[in-house]
């Protein structure tokens, strides 16, 4: 038997377990009806046919030959080409009825042997028993089976479809003979649908994590706990242009997902969930008001708490901005005491006596760059900063009138709601015309919207263009 590992190839999954399955190893792929578990051992096949160069045998119980192939096309995967060349087959047992162990297990060892398949599944392992006549049948499928992996190396997944409702795994005797078990499930999370797995078992395998969520979005995909990316050759940020409707966000994956973008004249409110770090929301966030400034339009900040001007020009770099370059569009408010001893240009000192009085300021500030500019100015509140300087009421009643402010002159206001801004939040809320909510699971970070309401979405670096922008994912 071959040593070492078998990399699946399923998007995610392998560096989460020390490359790919031992080589040579049983695994069982169970869950209820409908979590994923043919699509998860098609990937496995398809990608061993066809970036591995290792042969593979999809063993059917429960769909005919050509009912698989049309299946799987959903899911991106187009097994034609790798039939035509011998390096995949499947072998159709849907009919067999009252055939005996021996006779099913001799049919797969011939086909194994014939294909020289390295890579076999077998699914399912609920449906295969009804053929036999006897249940001990059955077991000594499994005792037989994970003799003729060992001695070939071929790797295995056998799938084991779990009662809706039931906790038990087939048999039992199989989680005892396998090397590996794989669950796949499906849950909820906001009241939205989430899928997990999770890697109850894998011989010789140091595992940091267990479960993890994934998506069937054009195929397997397996999300690992959020990662910032390093950006190897740093570029410039390309503009995106607006629609007549709507002001992009920065990200094309986030245009896709509100319909164009966030709309003129609008509120947003971002909800911000616990256990997120600054460098997480901004992935999220800073891309609107970098392709406002690629734009030379005029960007407002309040900040949240214990960010300055200073890490919002910071930003600005790894987005290709140089120095002084974004001073002539900026304007980070920030009080007496924090712009002592400093001279930055783009610092809007506020008294913080009372919030009508800073109010008026901004408002000056901001009929200054739309002067400089003759462009729509993005304006992005810190809750948790205006509320810690003047309170949540007189707060609220001002925020009610800066979003009138915002539609009557087309710009666009973008509100930060962090763990503890409840009340404040859902004043905002309800005046906002796009509400989104950064929530964290398993340590990725899902993203989903009240307004327009969205399912599930994970949020993940892409740094592929040279700068940090949302890789946005549904989960379905």
């Amino acid at each position: 038997m071959g040593q070492g590992r078998v990399p699946t190839g399923i998007e995610g999954l392998d560096p989460l377990i020390e490359g790919g399955l031992p080589r040579g190893s049983l695994v069982l792929v169970a869950g209820n009806p409908g979590t994923g578990k043919t699509c998860f051992s098609a990937e496995f096949l398809y990608r061993g046919a066809t970036k591995f160069s290792e042969n593979g045998l999809f063993v059917s119980f429960a769909e005919g030959r050509e009912t698989f192939i049309e299946n799987m096309l959903k899911f991106g995967l187009d097994f034609k080409k790798p039939v035509k060349e011998g390096k995949f087959e499947v072998l159709d047992l849907v009919t067999i009825k009252e055939k005996g162990m021996e006779t099913v297990m001799e049919i797969i060892m011939s086909e194994v042997a014939s294909l020289r398949a390295q890579r076999l599944v077998i699914d399912s392992f609920s449906a295969m028993t009804h053929a036999f006549e006897r249940k001990i049948d059955a077991r000594i499928f499994i005792h037989i089976l994970s003799k003729m992996v060992r001695q070939t190396g071929c790797t295995t997944l056998l799938i084991i479809e779990v009662p809706t409702g039931s906790n038990l795994i087939g048999l039992g005797i199989e989680e005892f003979l396998s090397d590996g078990i794989f669950i796949l499930k499906r849950t909820r999370i906001e009241d939205r649908l989430a899928r997990e797995l999770e890697i109850a078992k894998l011989r010789g395998t140091k595992l940091k994590e267990t479960i993890f969520l994934f998506s069937l979005n054009d195929g397997f995909h397996v999300f690992p706990p959020f990662e910032q990316k390093p950006i190897k050759k740093p570029k410039r940020v390309k503009p995106i242009s607006d629609s007549a409707t709507h002001f992009s966000t920065g990200s094309p994956d986030l245009d896709r997902l509100l319909g164009g973008g966030y709309p003129k004249g609008g509120v947003v409110l971002i909800d911000i969930g616990e256990n997120i770090s600054t460098p997480k929301y901004h992935l999220l966030l800073v891309p609107t008001p970098v392709n406002f400034m690629s734009q030379k339009r005029g960007v407002m900040i309040v900040p949240t708490i214990g960010i300055d001007s200073d890490y919002a020009l910071k930003i600005g770099h790894s987005y290709g901005f140089k120095n002084g370059e974004m001073h002539p569009f900026l304007r980070v408010a920030e009080g007496r005491t924090q712009t002592r001893d400093r001279n930055i240009p783009c610092v809007l000192t506020m008294e913080s006596r009372t919030i009508k009085e800073d109010y008026s300021r901004w408002l000056e500030a901001q009929k200054e760059l739309v002067e400089e500019t003759h462009q729509p100015v993005l304006e992005i509140v810190g809750i948790d900063m205006i509320e810690a300087m003047f309170g949540e009421e007189t707060v609220g009643s001002v925020m009610a009138q800066a979003a009138t402010q915002t539609r009557r002159n087309g710009n666009l206001t973008i509100a930060l709601g962090k763990p503890g801004s409840g009340p404040l939040s859902q004043k905002i809320a309800n005046v906002s015309e796009v509400h989104l909510k950064l929530v964290r699971e398993h340590g990725a970070l899902l993203l989903f919207g009240l307004k327009p309401r969205t399912g599930l979405h994970v949020l993940e670096t892409d740094v592929s263009r040279g700068y940090p922008l949302p890789k946005i994912t549904p989960i379905v």
